[in-house]
């Protein structure tokens, strides 16, 4: 069967040609309509029309081909009529072939019952024709199949290199040919199973290596983007000091482009005395070490030095080898430059400077610390600071100074209280400390300030005398003066009353000169009772002294207004005021103390325009501020120094009468009260006389 037999995958084009060529010699055309099938002992289709059968154990079942009636067919009865699944009528040759190994083939050549009922010579000769085609195909075959079972096994392996393992599953049963083959495929997928296994692990571990490149790779660029972005400088150099690498920080730290620093030796941005603590660092590099917070100076591209605090690393390979070294650096000119402030600083300050550590040992001590406790400073570095206290207040003081250490503050210590030093000698001292919290690096320390004030103590123990001697003898001569002052007034009126007497009774008697000598006799009387009077008024400010009570001003200016009511009306002066607060003070004094100013400004008002007066104050927190502003003749900013002396004048008598104690009772009094007296000119003319005083202790 032409075509048909074709589809064999053991048969192939060999076997169809061998049909061919039988038919032909019989002289038989069946004009492609019959077909060949062999079936092995285990009903397995060795060649079928259908490619997807062959090979399939079990496969030559009635459904797909009438194997039933084919197995009535024997020696004595060849061929024999059969039935297809598809209903048609067939007439099929069977021939039993046994190959050289004692095996069994079945082969089966079909053909339509309307080609067999021909002629009888024709059905003799297609009978003729299939026992040769037979024939031939089972010697064929038989040659094949040997030919393919006794292929080497390195063959097989080749072909089932082809094959998945699943399309040789099920080969355990049936002939033998079959079990062996599917022993020696199960064999070889095992092996290949092995190989494929192999082959997994490769590609996992291979896979692994990928992730863990690819997972390297993205460390190497997170890196890489950070040391770019990173704001300190790094430089990466080889052992030899080769610049390998720079950032763009250092390029900005050292003014250099990367392109100019690569590839150059270190020494570029290193100066020329610093070369040797280059080599020293090298040397400390390939011995594997590094080194950390080095502060040192390194050379811009404009010649300018920096400091910068530096730490350089070794630098290793993946195999552990020392390849190079990374400097990260960074710009600490301002900070050193302040250290040295501070430092000079510390050493030049006349008090004395101590920095205590957490610990309470001294780290720095000052020349003026050390002179002032009597030691050489190397004495002191490291010692506990209470080496520097009396021994009946160290126990004491470590406990005070851990709690001061819980809550450091800036404080001042010994003011108001006995606070002692013990010097080297033993010799104890007052002193007074201020303390300070610093913080140094990650560390926290005390700066103390020390002052000796043995000297001040002194001189205030001294200035406490001056002034208990001053205050005794102020009060001995106001005293004297309010006694002199009184016991004076008596001879001074008898000595008026007899001059007075004297001009009345006998002034007919005397000439011009006479009469002219006892004028001056009178007014020099009047004028040392004015003097007397004025300097009872003087001494009274201390010696006669009320109490302080809440006083309102403006009550107080109605008073005064009263007082010089005369004064005012004779010149057409104005006083005016506005927003007085209440004061603290002693009321006779304080309306004392306005009308001395209001009459002063009366006083000496210009005689173009009209006097002008006005009393205004505020207050600001615990005082009070009175001011006076009048439109007079004004003061020369000059004389004021002696503006407030007793009986110091600054215009003549006859124009501006008056003995000059005015202004110098108006300062006693502000003064007694605690406040300040002063004056400055006004805007266009005249004086402003400015005074404080304390505000109402009770203002409701």
């Amino acid at each position: 069967s032409k075509g048909r037999v074709a589809h064999g995958r053991l048969g192939g084009t060999f076997v169809s040609e061998a049909i061919d060529d039988a038919l032909s010699l019989a002289g038989v055309d069946v004009d492609g309509s019959g077909e060949v099938v062999i079936v092995g002992a285990s009903g397995t289709f060795l060649v079928h029309p259908e490619r997807e059968l062959e090979f399939i154990l079990g496969a030559a079942t009635d459904d797909v081909f009438p194997m039933e009636a084919v197995r009535t067919a024997g020696p004595d009865r060849p061929a024999v009529e059969v039935m297809s699944p598809s209903g048609v009528c067939l007439v099929a040759g069977v021939a039993t072939l046994e190959l050289p190994s004692g095996r069994e083939l079945t082969v089966v050549e079909t053909v339509p019952l309307t080609v067999a009922s021909a002629t009888t010579g024709a059905v003799w000769r297609s009978s003729l024709v299939a026992g040769i085609v037979a024939t031939l195909v089972a010697i064929v075959l038989s040659i094949v199949i040997s030919r393919a079972l006794s292929r080497p096994l390195s063959r097989l392996q080749s072909a089932i290199d082809r094959y998945p393992e699943s399309a040789f599953r099920g080969v355990d049963t049936g002939p033998e040919e079959v079990r062996e083959l599917g022993a020696a495929f199960g064999s070889m997928i095992r092996r290949v199973e092995r190989h494929e296994s192999q082959l997994r692990d490769e590609l996992d571990a291979r896979q692994r290596a990928e992730e863990e490149l690819s997972r390297h790779l993205d460390r190497v660029r997170l890196l890489a983007s950070a040391l770019e972005s990173a704001s300190d400088a790094v430089v990466l150099k080889s052992l030899d000091g080769t610049v390998i690498h720079c950032n763009a920080a250092a390029e900005r730290l050292f003014g250099y482009p990367a392109a100019e620093l690569v590839g150059g030796s270190i020494e570029k941005i290193v100066p020329e005395d610093l070369r040797e603590e280059l080599d020293g660092i090298s040397r400390r590099i390939r011995r594997g070490d590094a080194v950390h917070d080095l502060v040192t100076q390194r050379l811009r591209a404009d010649g300018r030095r920096i400091d910068v605090a530096m730490s350089v690393s070794p630098v290793r390979s993946a195999a552990g080898q020392l390849i190079g070294a990374t400097a990260i650096s960074k710009d600490v000119t301002e900070r050193v430059a302040e250290e040295e402030r501070f430092r000079q600083a510390f050493e030049a300050s006349p008090s004395g400077m101590i920095i205590v550590d957490q610990s309470g040992a001294m780290v720095m001590v000052n020349p003026e610390a050390a002179r002032q406790f009597g030691y050489d400073r190397g004495e002191l570095r490291g010692e506990p600071v209470e080496r520097l206290i009396p021994e009946r207040y160290r126990e004491a003081h470590v406990g005070h100074r851990r709690s001061y250490g819980e809550a450091p503050s800036a404080r001042r210590m010994g003011s108001g209280r006995e606070l002692f030093g013990v010097r080297k000698d033993g010799v104890e001292f007052p002193i007074e400390v201020g303390l300070n919290p610093i913080r140094v690096r990650d560390s926290s320390m005390v700066m103390c300030i020390v002052s000796d004030i043995t000297v001040r103590e002194q001189a205030q123990a001294e200035a406490r005398r001056y002034a208990a001697e001053l205050e005794r003898s102020n009060e001995e001569l106001e005293q004297f003066a309010y006694l002199a002052s009184h016991d004076l007034q008596e001879p001074l009126r008898m000595v008026a009353s007899y001059a007075d007497l004297f001009y009345e009774r006998y002034r007919d008697q005397v000439d011009d000169r006479g009469r002219k000598f006892l004028d001056y006799i009178l007014e020099g009387a009047e004028r040392m009772r004015t003097m007397i009077s004025d300097l009872l008024s003087y001494s009274r400010v201390s010696t006669q002294a009320g109490e302080t009570e809440p006083t309102d001003v403006a009550g107080v200016m109605r008073d005064v207004v009263a007082d010089l009511a005369a004064t005012i009306r004779e010149s057409g002066a104005k006083v005016e005021w506005a927003d007085l607060p209440v004061v603290q003070a002693d009321r006779r004094q304080f309306r004392q103390l306005l009308r001395n100013l209001v009459g002063n400004a009366l006083k000496f008002r210009r005689p173009d325009v009209p006097a002008r007066v006005t009393v205004s104050g505020e207050a600001d927190g615990a005082l009070a501020t009175i001011r006076v502003e009048d439109n007079g003749i004004g003061i020369d900013p000059a004389a004021g120094g002696r503006l407030f002396q007793m009986f110091q004048r600054l215009h003549d008598r006859q124009t501006y009468p008056g003995n000059g104690i005015g202004l110098a009772v108006a300062r006693k009094i502000v003064e007694r009260h605690g406040g300040t007296l002063g004056f400055e000119p006004a805007a266009e003319h005249g004086t402003i006389f400015r005074f404080t005083v304390p505000v109402s202790e009770d203002v409701s």
